[in-house]
């Protein structure tokens, strides 16, 4: 790993986004092929509410190393803060096809799927993710909203009542 990725990283975790897009540009002018470089600098530009900066960034990621799950899934990121859902699917489908286990992608995948109101297909996706993590809240939570759209609560706090029953 180069000395700029590495201290990108340190940046990040100090939420010093605007100085991760500086690294990265100097990382990037040296080798412009380093896959984590374009991931750190689409990560801080999404950090920085850029999703439109960000995306072609973690384009090249995903190009340059098709493994890289933290790519694809930025890219799936990025265009649901664009609003794309279409092409956000297809991307957290990506994440998930490199990692079944990627509960967050389940879950960003409901979340997408719901936007576009396909809610038998978003409330497969977040069974799936309270499936691989059920202790986290978000996918019941959204699971009760899509629940709700479908006709089958009336009121949010039910479809919490039912899943506080299931733990």
């Amino acid at each position: 790993m180069s000395p700029y990725v590495q201290t990108a990283r340190d940046l990040i975790a100090a939420g010093q986004y605007a100085a991760v897009v500086d690294v990265c540009r100097e990382a990037l002018a040296t080798q412009p092929d380093d896959p984590r470089a374009h991931a750190l600098l689409g990560a801080a530009h999404l950090a920085l509410g850029e999703p439109a900066r960000a995306l072609p960034s973690y384009q090249d990621a995903a190009r340059l190393d098709p493994a890289l799950v933290e790519a694809h899934y930025g890219v799936a990121a990025a265009h649901t803060e664009l609003e794309q859902f279409t092409d956000a699917i297809g991307a957290y489908r990506r994440v998930i096809d490199l990692r079944p286990d990627h509960a967050a992608a389940h879950h960003d995948l409901g979340v997408a799927q719901s936007r576009l109101k396909q809610y038998d297909d978003a409330a497969a996706s977040f069974r799936r993710a309270i499936a691989i993590d059920p202790d986290s809240a978000w996918p019941h939570y959204s699971l009760g909203r899509v629940r709700r759209e479908q006709g089958r609560f009336e009121r949010v706090e039910d479809a919490a009542a039912e899943f506080a029953q299931q733990k």
